[in-house]
């Protein structure tokens, strides 16, 4: 079941647990008013170097919604639109289009989806510090907020995709949640509210969901896409 938590003034919070049977299953809903409309052109962008993005990426194959990802992608290669201005995969850098034809390179991206989850190998090997990856998510948030690009922050590594209070994991939270415009987690990943506190504070719309299989509905319910 997927709890949907909505702030307002950052005070008031509604949490709604819709069961909904379908016939291939149960599945968590949110009420329709309370999550954001996603638009495409897709972008997945990592961020802390974890493989939670490749979590994210079979989530988006597996409802068929197409996208583009980079696990270190700067401001300037995100505002050159699809194709990301021609960036090429190396050493500590991955980049693929799965955008199916339907978009052409340089269309400016209307969404972009951060994944949350810190890796010290993965930053190393990418040549960066916790310190570098906070300012290159800094600078990706600031750009998508002055152009209106819809801002949305995942976490679906659960329990062994957090840390203690001060570690990279939680830096990279800090440096990302309070500052998307919906938040969609998995319930594992907020087992001590953490999730649901930022939303809380912030006014950000919380999705979350028990499990891949829900996370992956949600994700159809936000980009409009019939299953």
């Amino acid at each position: 079941m997927t709890r949907c938590i909505l702030s307002e003034h950052g005070a008031k919070v509604l949490v709604f647990a819709v069961l909904v049977t379908l016939v291939a299953g149960s599945v968590g809903a949110c009420l329709a008013q309370e999550i954001p409309s996603a638009k495409l052109p897709l972008l997945i962008v990592s961020a802390g170097q974890s493989t939670g993005i490749y979590v994210a990426n079979a989530l988006a194959d597996k409802i068929k919604l197409p996208y583009d990802w980079a696990d270190v992608p700067t401001e300037k290669e995100i505002a050159a639109g699809v194709g990301l201005g021609g960036m090429k995969p190396g050493p500590g850098v991955h980049v693929e289009s799965h955008q199916q034809g339907k978009y052409a390179s340089g269309a400016p991206y209307k969404t972009v989806i951060l994944v949350m989850g810190a890796s010290l190998k993965g930053m190393g090997a990418s040549g960066l510090d916790v310190a570098g990856e906070v300012a290159r998510l800094k600078k990706i948030i600031n750009y998508c907020k002055s152009k209106g690009i819809l801002l949305i922050g995942m976490h679906v590594e659960g329990k062994s995709g957090r840390g203690r209070k001060g570690s990279e994991q939680e830096e990279i939270i800090d440096a990302v949640a309070p500052y998307v415009d919906y938040l969609m987690v998995m319930s594992a990943s907020n087992f001590d509210d953490r999730f649901t506190n930022i939303a809380k504070e912030n006014g950000i719309p919380l999705s979350v969901a028990k499990n891949t299989t829900e996370m992956a509905d949600l994700m159809a319910q936000v980009f409009g896409i019939k299953k």
